[in-house]
């Protein structure tokens, strides 16, 4: 230790430096250039390698792009809490099927005949979700020409508007669940516009667009279970499959997302909200509300892996801060701001982080349930090859983030080859374009 410090004293050290000073002086100006260049490429490789082994990927990336915000959570957020909207629907759970309601006011729109009072059969803050364990059942769901779907877009349930209105949940005379109270109709007489705002924002649809691949167990397990959950939420939504039909080549998530929304905005003009679905995980939870806030929203807070062994195992909370893969919400405005995903993730991972530096570098946040509300099951499937050019891809997030993306669809020659009609889905199939493999850095 004491020979490597005496060694800055040496004299033969500031020697060899006057040395190569002189050798710099002699050169001509275009070598000193480049002798700078290449000074200034080892010195930023050098300080990315220091950073890269005191810290963790995504915290060196957003160093490294000169991002300073390291969180993406949201500190607070303006909608309404879901638990409360949920606790409409408990406070008549099981009372009696769904129904009309009796305002008896002819000052009232004949169009509030709409509403009902809506009731659930089931409503449960955490359950198992069920498996489709025979192989020959999944014909069943995946091609079903019989449904028995309800059609959410023909009648508005009162208790949503009284959470719309944020107002108290007691709607009804507590002996007649058909006649709506005094006080409930003064409520109602106060906020006339804000009830006509929200027979018009019912009125919008909710995309759910669930990437997919050769995983039909995954998909059947999905259409078993997410079809009654969001029928528990009487939400008008409706269910995209986007099937990536280049299986020679490997899975491009960030592709068929944006393909698959470019589609639909160009067939739906009243698109409100998105949800970005993994085909794998299954909610468990009736709290976890399927609806966009004024930010996105990541759902899948809590997950457990099914397993042959077990099927009851430990949830497990989001593995990092920065995580946003999984399920999503976010509105469309939202989504075309950061450019919808990157084009250039194959094989598995690395484009949910790659949207989520996008996010930061546009100054968004996003939301979270509790954990204890936001379960999921992940259906077993094997394991994916992981995305060799992850990390490569992620030091220049920012930089392509203006030109990769929704913006450049027209240059990948892919696209929405055929679109079929399942009454549990709708199936899009999509050409997500070439992959070259000689752009693949292994």
């Amino acid at each position: 230790m004491e020979a490597s410090s005496n060694f800055f004293l040496n004299s033969n050290f500031f020697y060899y430096l006057k040395k190569l000073n002189r050798r710099f002086k002699s050169l001509t100006l275009s070598k000193k250039i480049v002798v700078l260049i290449i000074l200034f490429f080892l010195l930023k490789t050098l300080i990315r390698i220091i950073i890269y082994l005191r810290q963790d990927l995504l915290t060196t990336v957003l160093i490294y792009q000169n991002i300073s915000r390291h969180r993406i959570s949201c500190t607070s957020d303006n909608y309404l809490n879901p638990v409360k909207k949920f606790n409409l629907f408990k406070y008549y759970y099981k009372k009696q099927s769904s129904h009309n309601i009796i305002f008896n006011d002819l000052e009232f729109p004949s169009h509030f005949s709409q509403f009902k009072l809506c009731k659930t059969n089931q409503f449960e803050n955490s359950f198992l979700s069920a498996t489709v364990n025979d192989s020959n059942k999944y014909s069943l769901y995946l091609n079903s020409t019989r449904s028995n779907l309800v059609s959410r877009d023909s009648f508005l349930c009162i208790q949503e508007l009284f959470y719309y209105l944020n107002e108290s949940l007691q709607v009804f005379l507590s002996d007649n669940l058909t006649q709506i109270s005094k006080q409930s109709l003064r409520i109602l007489k106060n906020n006339m516009k804000k009830t006509e705002e929200f027979i018009e924002f019912k009125k919008k649809v909710t995309i759910i667009i669930i990437p997919f691949m050769n995983r039909e167990k995954n998909l059947a397990d999905m259409l078993l279970n997410l079809h009654p959950f969001l029928q528990r939420q009487f939400l008008n939504y409706k269910l995209f499959v986007a099937e990536q039909i280049n299986t020679q080549d490997p899975f491009n998530k960030g592709r068929l997302y944006n393909l698959a929304y470019a589609y639909l905005k160009e067939k739906y003009d009243n698109i409100n909200c998105l949800i970005l679905q993994d085909v794998d995980l299954v909610p468990e939870s009736d709290y976890n509300v399927y609806e966009c806030g004024e930010n996105p929203r990541h759902l899948s807070v809590s997950i457990r892996s099914e397993s042959d062994t077990n099927s009851n195992q430990e949830y497990s909370e989001n593995l990092y801060e920065l995580l946003i893969g999984g399920v999503l919400c976010i509105r469309p405005k939202s989504y075309e701001k950061i450019n919808g995903f990157s084009n250039e993730f194959w094989f598995w991972g690395g484009e949910d982080d790659d949207m989520v530096i996008r996010m930061l570098a546009m100054d968004m946040c996003v939301t979270r349930p509790k954990p204890e509300h936001a379960l999921y099951k992940m259906s077993k499937h094997k394991k994916s090859v992981r995305n060799p050019n992850r990390n490569d891809l992620l030091f220049y997030s920012v930089e392509r983030m203006n030109f990769d993306g929704l913006s450049n669809l027209k240059d990948l020659d892919g696209g929405v080859i055929e679109q079929i009609e399942y009454d549990l889905y709708i199936k899009l199939k999509i050409n997500v374009g070439s992959f070259e493999k000689k752009n693949v850095i292994v």
